[in-house]
C-alpha cells in the first residue's frame, strides 16, 4: 500500500508544524507543505489528507475555502488541531461551533465512544483531582490526557460525532470526527503531537501522539 500523502497548510500566523511533520514521517506518511497560493489555486498536489496546525486565526480567501471544501467533499481527509479545529467550524467542514476558552495546560478527556481515532486507548483508573488541573472525567471506555493551549471547546450539532469530551456531561468536546461529503474530517481541540509526561495518574495508554496516527489512518481511509 502506498504511503498516505499529507499536505500541511503552511499559512502565516499558524504554528510551527515541524514536530507534527516529524511525527507523520515517523509513522511512515509522506508530508509536504501547501502554501496559501497553492490552496487559492486549488492545487493540493494529490494529498490524501490536508492538515491544519494550531496557531492563530486561519486566514484564507473565500475562493481558497471553496477549493478546499470541494477537495474534501470528493473524498479526501482533513485534520485540524486547535486553530485548525476552529477553521473546521468556520468553514463548516463539520456542523459545529467552537467556544473559545482561554487556558493552557494538561487536560483529561473522557472517551465517549469507540472509534478508529481512539483505537488502542484503554480504560484507566480514575485518579483524584490535582491542584492546577481540571477534574478528571470518568469513562468506561478510556481517558486521554492531552495538552491544550487555548483551543476552543467543540460543540457539534450532531452529537454522534463526539469522540471525547472534557466533562462528564459530554457538553464540551475535545475530539470530533465526521464526514464532509465523501471526505473524513477530524477536529482536535488540544495538541495530540505533544507527549504528556506526568505521573502514572495522568499517563495516557498508549501515548497521546497515537491519536495523530489514528486520525491520519482514518482520514486516509486506511482503516
Amino acid at each position: 500500500m502506498c504511503a498516505i500523502k499529507i499536505g500541511m497548510l503552511s499559512i502565516p500566523r499558524l504554528g510551527n508544524p515541524e514536530v507534527t511533520r516529524q511525527l507523520y514521517a515517523n509513522f511512515g506518511f509522506e508530508v509536504f507543505d501547501l502554501s496559501r497560493r497553492d490552496i487559492g489555486r486549488g492545487s493540493f498536489r494529490n494529498a490524501d489528507i490536508l492538515h491544519c496546525p494550531g496557531g492563530h486565526h486561519v486566514v484564507l480567501s473565500q475562493q481558497a475555502i471553496v477549493h478546499l471544501k470541494n477537495y474534501i467533499h470528493v473524498g479526501h481527509g482533513f485534520i485540524g488541531i486547535c486553530a485548525g479545529a476552529h477553521f473546521i467550524a468556520h468553514a463548516q467542514l463539520l456542523e459545529m461551533d467552537a467556544c473559545i476558552v482561554r487556558a493552557e495546560g494538561i487536560y483529561s478527556m473522557r472517551v465517549v465512544q469507540k472509534h478508529p481515532v481512539v483505537k488502542g486507548f484503554r480504560k484507566v483508573p480514575r485518579s483524584p483531582d490535582r491542584k492546577g488541573l481540571n477534574p478528571v472525567p470518568h469513562s468506561n471506555i478510556g481517558r486521554i490526557s492531552i495538552h491544550r493551549g487555548n483551543g476552543g471547546y467543540l460543540l457539534p450539532k450532531d452529537k454522534s460525532q463526539i469522540i471525547a469530551t472534557y466533562d462528564n456531561d459530554d457538553k464540551f468536546a475535545g475530539i470530533v470526527a465526521g464526514l464532509y461529503g465523501e471526505g473524513r474530517v477530524v477536529a482536535f481541540s488540544g495538541h495530540p503531537y505533544r507527549e504528556v509526561k506526568y505521573d502514572d495518574n495522568l499517563k495516557t495508554d498508549p501515548k497521546v501522539t497515537t491519536l495523530l496516527k489514528n486520525a491520519a489512518l482514518w482520514c486516509g481511509k486506511a482503516f
